[in-house]
């Protein structure tokens, strides 16, 4: 004969659906860290090709001259 009480089987119950819960939970994180370690692969993976594009804007951009009349003419208007 069980000489269990209800309040510990309901116990033994809770206690179950938590440890369920909080395995849920540890497979849900690692998946999250393993996502998140991909993306970062990723970004790492664009970082050289952006330098490259940074670095050939830089070499195209013009300044514009200080003293031309355009600079003059924006200056009036402001």
């Amino acid at each position: 004969m069980d000489n269990r009480t209800s309040f510990e089987n309901e116990y033994d119950a809770l206690m179950d659906q938590a440890y369920q819960g909080f395995d849920q939970l540890l497979y849900n994180m690692n998946l999250l860290n393993k996502n998140l370690e991909t993306l970062d692969a990723i970004g790492r993976e664009f970082q050289q090709p952006a330098k490259l594009w940074e670095s050939f804007h830089r070499g195209i951009a013009v300044p514009a001259p200080q003293n031309s009349g355009w600079s003059t003419l924006m200056n009036v208007i402001k």
